[in-house]
């Protein structure tokens, strides 16, 4: 039952993401969905069981967002987010370690990858959206991702983090910041809720 419950809240984040940028009430209440889901959550593990480096990066990127897509401000939108961003992939590297096998080794390459091709100067944002679509970056993120989901051990729900990766895809990119932070946090709760 939890996991049919699990796909509904999915299928309903989709929805609810496709008009955040349009309704500002939408933000409202996907962010008491989040403090709710994250709060219940509290109640069932230690505070220490879930943040780590990744998901205090994630959780910071989701509340940067819902603030940012009425509001403006020249630090957050040209310095903080290209750095939750780059700090996002930096603690990728944390999901997979010790590196074991190679398909740890690989992802590892591709997480460099993305490090040392990252640009923060295609990622400021106004609104949230981004001004210089760095397509390639994206889609070169999606397939190194798509690898590490589908093909290391140590990502346990395989088509649900395939979902929350190209979910982002099918807006227009540059809302994908806002659309992939706003999907990853929910993917951590759902983790979090279903283990």
């Amino acid at each position: 039952m939890s996991e049919i419950i699990v796909w509904i809240s999915i299928i309903l984040l989709i929805l609810s993401s496709h008009y955040i940028v349009k309704y500002t009430f939408i933000k409202y209440i996907i962010g008491i969905v989040f403090l709710i889901s994250f709060f219940s959550i509290l109640k069932k593990k230690s505070f220490y069981d879930i943040f780590d480096l990744k998901t205090s990066v994630v959780f910071l990127g989701f509340f940067l967002v819902l603030w940012g897509i009425d509001n403006n401000n020249k630090i957050i939108n040209k310095y903080i987010v290209p750095i939750v961003l780059f700090l996002n992939i930096l603690f990728l590297i944390t999901m997979c370690y010790p590196f074991k096998t190679i398909q740890n080794f690989i992802s590892l390459l591709g997480f460099i990858y993305l490090l040392i091709t990252f640009d923060y100067t295609k990622w400021n944002v106004q609104n949230m959206k981004l001004i210089n679509v760095d397509y390639n970056w994206i889609i070169a993120k999606t397939i190194i991702l798509s690898y590490m989901y589908i093909f290391d051990d140590c990502v346990k729900e395989k088509m649900k983090a395939l979902i929350v990766l190209y979910t982002p895809l099918l807006y227009p990119l540059n809302e994908y910041l806002i659309h992939r932070t706003i999907h990853i946090s929910f993917g951590f709760l759902y983790y979090f809720i279903s283990n």
